[in-house]
């Protein structure tokens, strides 16, 4: 009799963990989830975890070239403004673009799942956004600041309505998805948005790289989406969805290209960083980046950001 799954066992790579992690992909849904969890994620989140970097916040000072440099960055992080867009050209940075499906405004109440650091927070707080919050249960030290607080809670435990709720890669870090967006439900405004970000198993990183495509990432992903997965949970926890942009990056050939080496993302040692670094060199970073673009376009990139709104 023909099974309705695929079992497949991994690795955990990033830091070179190894370990036998057993998933299962759904035939129907395409979705491919982790079969039992590690008891305790500790090991798997260590200090030099990228979302525990110590936060970059950029303080503008006064002057033209601020004022200019302020203009780029707010439109590089909300879409608007015609002299940033100019400025932009001089440096594009593709990751705060990820954020224009939400179409924030400063005035919007902004709640960030899973922050991490506060990453996406402090920029937008530095560019005037006056009504943020960030929650991570990791949170390496809680931050009150005027506009802007981050604190180490779950979703579960916060109050009040947001007129944007940010799931910024941090949904597949999480078991209970149905759960996760019922709370957003809860939370939001009955007009607002929710913006959710996260990696998709139907890509062709995954047909080309197998179990070295680097967004597997067992077992910090316990949950790897399909299109059609992430809006049928979606749908069922009262959203409809506005809008679905694949926003993928060089990033997908670069890695999985490490662990096609048998190399980790992450390594203390020095022979091995250097291995890491030789390899780096030799890879053809421009042609990355244009084939990550030609996939996001044909919607065949290896994550997403979908954007939800109270369904009527």
């Amino acid at each position: 009799m023909e099974t309705d799954h695929t079992s497949y066992q991994f690795a955990e790579r990033m830091f070179g963990l190894g370990g036998v992690l057993d998933y299962l992909q759904c035939h129907e849904c395409g979705a491919m989830r982790i079969c039992d969890p590690p008891s305790s994620m500790a090991d798997c989140y260590p200090d030099d975890y990228y979302a525990n970097a110590d936060p970059y916040t950029l303080n503008y000072e006064k002057g033209l070239k601020w004022r200019l440099l302020r203009a780029r960055d707010r439109y590089e992080w909300t879409g608007v403004g015609g002299v940033g867009k100019l400025f932009s050209k001089l440096k594009a940075n593709p990751r705060p673009r990820s954020l224009w499906p939400a179409k924030l405004r400063k005035t919007d109440r902004i709640l960030d799942v899973g922050c991490g650091s506060g990453y996406h927070l402090r920029h937008l707080h530095s560019l005037g956004f006056s009504n943020l919050m960030g929650i991570d249960l990791f949170i390496g030290e809680e931050v009150s600041l005027r506009g802007l607080q981050l604190k180490r809670q779950d979703i579960y435990a916060v109050q009040g309505q947001f007129d944007v709720v940010m799931l910024n890669h941090s949904l597949e870090h999480m078991l209970e998805h149905g759960e996760v967006l019922r709370e957003c439900y809860r939370l939001l405004s009955p007009t607002g948005r929710v913006l959710v970000r996260i990696p998709t198993i139907e890509c062709e990183a995954w047909e080309e790289y197998g179990k070295d495509w680097f967004q597997i990432d067992a077992p910090r992903h316990f949950l790897l989406h399909s299109r059609k997965s992430i809006s049928r949970i979606a749908e069922k926890a009262g959203f409809q969805v506005l809008a679905m942009v694949d926003d993928s990056t060089e990033d997908q050939f670069i890695f999985s290209e490490i662990y096609r080496e048998g190399l980790p993302m992450v390594s203390r040692n020095p022979e091995t960083e250097a291995k890491i670094s030789e390899l780096r060199s030799k890879m053809p970073i421009e042609e990355y980046k244009q084939r990550a673009a030609r996939l996001n376009e044909e919607g065949r990139g290896d994550q997403i950001c979908v954007v939800l709104s109270k369904a009527v």
